[in-house]
């Protein structure tokens, strides 16, 4: 049953990540402005919780119990594998798909700390800017990792189905 509960884990992830991955490449693509840009926020989150609220009850429908632990286990693999695919497409629309428009923001954060004057600031990001699709890769994976537990910690309280005998 474990290989099912990864194919599940990594299906549901897949699905998990489509939410987030959809409006990155948005944002990405048409940067719009501060209204759009929170509404696709909210979408995200609320898509993501539901979602991932709604592949932990249907695993859980498959055994007669079910506990918290269980929960967040599957919960938290179902957002490791949703994590490393938003990862990678994060990193794609910045390395590759949208590379101009990253290019960009760079420049105009680069001329913002020259009319600042602060060389040290410069040198610094100067030298950040060349590993920053990395960068993103791994903070969005570890970011991404994180939310997935707290998510599926606080979601698997409503997937539990245990079985009590008072003795």
């Amino acid at each position: 049953m474990n290989s099912s509960r990864i194919n599940a884990a990594a299906l549901y992830g897949l699905y998990l990540s489509l939410p987030t991955v959809i409006t990155f490449l948005i944002q990405d693509t048409y940067q719009p402005g501060t209204l759009i840009s929170v509404i696709l926020w909210v979408i995200r989150f609320g898509a993501s919780i539901w979602l991932l609220l709604r592949f932990m009850k249907e695993w859980a429908a498959n055994f007669d119990e079910f506990t918290y632990g269980n929960g967040v286990s599957f919960g938290f693999i179902t957002c490791s594998f949703s994590s490393m695919i938003v990862a990678v497409v994060r990193w794609a629309s910045i390395s590759f798909i949208n590379k101009d428009t990253f290019q960009m923001a760079m420049q105009e954060a680069m001329e913002r700390f020259e009319e600042q004057g602060n060389s040290q600031l410069i040198d610094t990001f100067a030298s950040i800017s060349e590993n920053m699709p990395v960068i993103v890769l791994f903070s969005t994976l570890i970011y991404c990792v994180i939310y997935g537990l707290i998510l599926s910690s606080i979601l698997a309280s409503f997937c539990k189905k245990e079985s009590f005998t008072i003795d």
